[in-house]
Parts: C-alpha cells; sequence; structure tokens
C-alpha cells in the first residue's frame, strides 16, 4: 500500500491519489438492493478480467456476496486493477480479513521484489528463487516467477483467442463459398443483360472484367466494415495500451480474402463465356 505498487484501471470516486487506501475505508452502508438495504459492504479491490469476465460484475461500486466463516459477506469494489499476476484474487484489507476468518492464522503469499539485477538476468532471478526456497523450507513454500505467473495466465487467454481466430477462418473459409455463389446466381439472372452487354460490343473479357471487379468490390467493402467495427470495439483497450493493432494479421486476412474473391470472380465469370447472346436475348423476349 505505501509503495502503490501496481496499476489500476479504475477507482472509486474521491481524492484519492493511492487507490490501495480505499482497502482501509469503513464499510458503507448504502443499499445494494432491496434485500440489503442496511448492510454495510466491506471494500474490495478486483482485477478487472476477473470482475467482467469471472463473476460477472460491473465495475466500480459493484457490489456481491460470497460465503464466509460466520456466513454470507456482502463485497463493494472500489478497485480494478490491470491484468496482471493478482488476476483471481479478491483483495480486503488486513483487518477486514481477520474479521473474516478468524481461525486463519500466518500468511499465505510473499510477494518479494528481486531488484533490478535480478530482472535483467536469468541467473540472478534463479539464484534469488533458490535462496527465497532455502529460507523457507520448514513452511514448505513454492517459488513462482512473475513471469512464469503471467505466462501461465495469458496461456488461458491465449487459447480462447485462438479459438475465436479459427472460428474467424473458418467465417472466412464459409464465406468466400457464399460469395461464389451469390455471384453464379447473380450471372444466371443477369443473363439478359450481359448478353445485351456482349451483343452492343463488350467483349468476353470485358464482361468477366466487371463480374472480377463487382466480387472484388463487395468483399473489400465488407471487409472495411469489420475490420472497422472490430476497431471500435477495442478502443477502450487501444486507450489504456493493453492492446495493439494486429497489422500482419490483418493484412494477411484481407489478401487471403481478397484472393478468395478474385477465384470466385473468375470462377463466376466463366459462365459468361458460355452465354449466346442472341439464344438468351430470344428468351429474354
Amino acid at each position: 500500500i505505501e509503495r502503490g505498487g501496481f496499476r489500476f484501471v479504475d477507482q472509486a470516486p474521491g481524492k484519492h491519489a493511492n487507490p490501495w487506501t480505499l482497502l482501509d475505508r469503513e464499510a458503507g452502508s448504502a443499499p445494494a438492493g432491496p434485500e440489503n438495504t442496511t448492510r454495510p459492504a466491506i471494500p474490495v479491490i478486483i482485477d478487472q478480467a476477473t470482475a467482467q469476465w469471472a463473476l460477472k460484475l460491473g465495475g466500480i461500486g459493484a457490489r456481491f456476496e460470497l460465503p464466509v466463516d460466520g456466513g454470507p459477506a456482502l463485497f463493494e469494489i472500489v478497485g480494478l486493477l490491470e491484468p496482471g499476476i493478482l488476476q483471481g484474487f479478491l483483495i480486503v484489507s488486513e483487518r477486514n480479513f481477520e474479521r473474516l476468518f478468524p481461525q486463519a492464522s500466518g500468511y499465505a503469499l510473499a510477494l518479494v521484489d528481486a531488484g533490478a539485477a535480478a530482472a535483467a538476468d536469468e541467473t540472478t532471478t534463479d539464484r534469488v528463487a533458490g535462496a527465497i526456497a532455502a529460507a523457507w523450507a520448514d513452511a514448505g513454500v513454492t517459488v513462482t516467477r512473475t513471469t512464469d505467473r503471467l505466462r501461465s495466465l495469458q496461456a488461458v487467454q491465449n487459447t480462447f483467442l485462438a479459438g475465436f481466430q479459427a472460428l474467424g477462418t473458418l467465417g472466412l473459409v464459409l464465406g468466400a463459398a457464399g460469395v461464389a455463389a451469390v455471384q453464379f446466381q447473380s450471372v444466371l439472372e443477369r443473363r439478359g443483360a450481359l448478353s445485351l452487354m456482349a451483343a452492343v460490343g463488350f467483349t468476353g473479357a470485358r464482361l468477366r472484367l466487371v463480374v472480377v471487379l463487382e466480387t472484388l468490390l463487395m468483399v473489400a467493402l465488407g471487409l472495411a466494415v469489420g475490420t472497422l467495427s472490430g476497431c471500435l470495439a477495442l478502443v477502450p483497450a487501444f486507450a489504456m495500451g493493453r492492446a495493439g493493432v494486429p497489422v500482419g494479421w490483418i493484412a494477411c486476412t484481407w489478401g487471403l480474402t481478397l484472393a478468395a474473391a478474385v477465384s470466385a470472380g473468375f470462377a463466376a465469370a466463366r459462365r459468361v463465356v458460355r452465354l449466346e447472346p442472341g439464344k438468351v436475348l430470344a428468351e429474354a423476349g
């Protein structure tokens, strides 16, 4: 608390230079709903990912109940941490913790600052971890580097992202097949117009170019709208510096999709070459 460690996404309103001091404020008694009109709420700090996805809570001021030794206790979120090594923890003041869990004794977790030298040198980090394990050998401690914990937490997130990317790729494949089907249907429905264009002097190559350009325009507009929508949804993450624009992946996706669109356009354009202007015009008449 004195160091003001970790970065916050949001905190309860008020003049608090250090958001950690919010844990020491007196429990409020503002109602959380019809069933909690006078119950005091215990201030708690949670990381944003846990509050949003694991507990399905709102932001600052959201209240929730959890079972403790003396029965259900009411908590109120006063601070949201950026995703980090404290993900999954609900942090309250020591005084409130002792009141909620009077039978608990001692400490179960320690955060050790190994210094700048350990951060820059892997060997120094291993030596510090070994010294900590030896000093607390009687307690049976497990020493975990923060980088390893972050990797394990991000591995879960990356698994979900990889799944969504796979679904998105499948959607692109199905979309390319849909574009081809639409263009085939379009050529069949416009046989009369295309045959008329051929009769007044449009060459087969020019007609094929028209069909391909129509396909490219339709797919390019769809890609532009989808990319813009995705970037707008990530504006909060961009503003907080927690996300960047994957330019390479977007460019690769655009390229593959446009290539599929060109292939679909050429496949549909092959139908144009087989048109017989006189026969189709007669059928239209």
